[in-house]
């Protein structure tokens, strides 16, 4: 594994883990009791999250760059043991409701004295194995807790399907925080391949990213639908050696061109489905999202909870070995989402998406829209609300309203429309429609201008922040 500034072979990795694991046992971590990491894309990143999985507990992966009033929510709401960090992010974890433990600023004290071999840990499928954050409807994020029995299927299923061997060299791309890198890294390390971490500039530029690629003899990569199109849209360079480039996150709406001298895979899944639910290859031009993976079972049913037949538009239902446990600390939105299979047996539940599908007369399924007022984004679930839930407690705000828009073949971008206190109200009491985006939402962490929105190849797994009020 290797950062650019950093490497460490598969004994360091197991070591260093291993010294941090007796750590975290000692102050409390085990079976279901999650850990945060509020670390930097590094290969201390990785070794924190492998320690806590040694540990017995359940990693949870956060993007310091979000607003710390998100990140201080998230924390609250988990509950964790322990908060790892670093100096160079101490300060955003200095107020979290948890303990935080610096770990380079400890770890010659306290964690290099550990003992170096793996701590005993009581794990069993069941338990989890890590908890991943996403939008919420009404303003208040999410965590999906996902147990080792689904990572088990879903890294099963990867290394038979792409072929990952010991040779093989792994592009670590995306975020911490995304849910993708749940894959990138569990499927890398299972199968004794090498993982390697491109820098900020490498990862967001696709100019940089294709170069980077062939200079690190990078076989399989993951890179999120937006950047992914605009990495298609360029010639591979000499001495490129991909095999596998996988994309997800969002409809690809524009495919190879012509013959790629690698395979191009459509991964599609929410998370709480444990990453990846279907897939497909991809030959030219659009494609739909594919059939289901080993173990998860897919249903496009009706309002009335019947099979719809081929060509007719349902709700797509998830179910089978990939299944998240449900939402942590939300036991009525799990049991919203997470519901009863009515074609299985007692016990057994299906996760409603939310997305409407149809199938294709080849069997496989495309996506044709949402049912409420999640959006894609660069890859992340946005739910429309919660950005209009936090806008609307600015002060001298009335009323807000966000939409998501594509505007003249550039990627989709969100704007916001509000009506400020005081504006007046026109027949029926319905307020005047504004005639432009908001541009007073600029607040730290808000929409920093809908019309002056970030590149999809600077901002590929950064997701929308929410304005504060």
């Amino acid at each position: 594994m290797a950062d650019g500034h950093t490497a460490l072979s598969y004994q360091a990795l197991d070591q260093r883990a291993n010294q941090l694991a007796h750590v975290l046992q000692q102050r409390g971590v085990g079976p279901d009791v999650p850990v945060v990491l509020a670390l930097p894309r590094t290969t201390t990143q990785v070794v924190a999250a492998l320690a806590v999985l040694k540990a017995g507990g359940a990693y949870l992966p956060l993007d310091p760059s979000w607003p710390a009033e998100r990140l201080a929510q998230i924390v609250r709401e988990a509950r964790p043991a322990l908060v790892l960090t670093d100096t160079t992010l101490a300060h955003v974890c200095a107020t979290q409701a948890a303990p935080v433990l610096v770990l380079d600023a400890v770890w010659d004290e306290l964690v290099a004295p550990a003992p170096c071999h793996r701590p005993a840990a009581p794990v069993l499928p069941e338990h989890l194995a890590y908890v991943i954050y996403t939008s919420g409807s009404t303003g208040q994020p999410k965590g999906i807790a996902v147990t080792h029995a689904s990572l088990h299927n879903l890294i099963h299923w990867y290394q038979r399907t792409y072929q990952l061997r010991g040779h093989d060299r792994v592009a670590h791309v995306v975020g911490q925080a995304f849910d993708v890198a749940v894959s990138d890294l569990w499927t890398t390390l299972a199968s004794g391949a090498s993982l390697h971490l491109p820098d900020e500039g490498q990862r967001r530029d696709p100019q940089q990213l294709v170069a980077w690629l062939a200079a690190q003899a990078i076989t399989v990569a993951f890179v999120a639908t937006p950047l992914a199109e605009l990495v298609l849209q360029r010639a591979s360079p000499d001495g490129l050696v991909l095999r596998v480039l996988l994309t997800g996150g969002d409809k690809l709406r524009r495919g190879p061109q012509g013959a790629l001298p690698y395979l191009l895979a459509d991964n599609y899944g929410p998370a709480e489905n444990t990453v990846i639910s279907t897939w497909t290859e991809v030959a030219t031009g659009e494609a739909g999202i594919g059939r289901p993976i080993d173990n998860v079972q897919v249903y496009v049913l009706d309002a009335g909870g019947q099979p719809t037949p081929i060509g007719v538009p349902g709700e797509l239902y998830l179910g089978g070995a990939n299944l998240a446990r449900g939402y942590l600390h939300r036991a009525e939105l799990t049991a919203e989402r997470f519901v009863p299979h009515p074609f299985g047996a007692a016990g057994e539940r299906l996760y409603r998406t939310g997305d409407v599908v149809r199938y294709r007369a080849d069997g496989g399924l495309e996506f044709l829209r949402r049912q409420d007022q999640q959006v894609k984004i660069r890859g992340f679930r946005v739910e429309l609300g919660e950005i209009e839930a936090v806008a609307n407690q600015a002060a001298g705000v009335q009323a807000c309203v966000v939409l998501a828009r594509e505007e003249g073949g550039q990627q989709r971008q969100l704007v916001g429309y509000v009506v400020g206190r005081g504006a007046g109200v026109h027949g029926g009491g319905a307020a005047a429609p504004p005639a432009a985006p908001a541009a007073g939402l600029h607040g730290a962490g808000g929409l920093r201008g809908a019309r002056r929105a970030a590149t999809p190849a600077q901002w590929q797994d950064r997701p929308p922040r929410p304005p504060r009020a």
